[in-house]
């Protein structure tokens, strides 16, 4: 299995189209916030256009707020944090039944590996899976 193919299980297992067309109508009733918004950047090293982008930010923020505070964000949210995990149990569900020894155990290591403890030590993901 590729990365792919999890992705698309994300996506459907959460629903993405609904989820789409919930935030779109959601998004209509605050647009001119929204595409004020959208028309600037945080991203780049040109100060000015940061600055712009704060700007457009602060003049803004109360509308996004109450906006953003409403429950159906939060359950959206949440919708999409618990697909993402069904999604993740499902394919290394999926991976452990391509085992061929049944008594071998399947682990998988993610994350950030930690700092070294001794010269020549190279650190290794310290999270885990299964």
């Amino acid at each position: 299995m590729t990365f792919e193919v999890l992705e698309r299980e994300i996506l459907s297992r959460i629903g993405n189209h609904e989820c789409e067309e919930t935030i779109r109508d959601m998004v209509c009733r605050s647009e001119s916030a929204f595409e004020a918004i959208s028309q600037v950047t945080s991203r780049g090293t040109n100060f000015e256009a940061f600055r712009i982008f704060v700007k457009v930010r602060v003049a803004h923020l109360e509308a996004l707020w109450k906006e953003y505070i409403k429950p159906r964000w939060a359950r959206l949210r949440m919708n999409l944090y618990c697909g993402k995990q069904r999604a993740f149990a499902n394919f290394f569900n999926h991976l452990s039944t391509l085992k061929e020894d049944k008594t071998q155990r399947l682990e998988v290591a993610y994350g950030e590996g930690r700092w070294l403890t001794q010269k020549g030590y190279t650190p290794v993901p310290t999270t885990r899976t299964y």
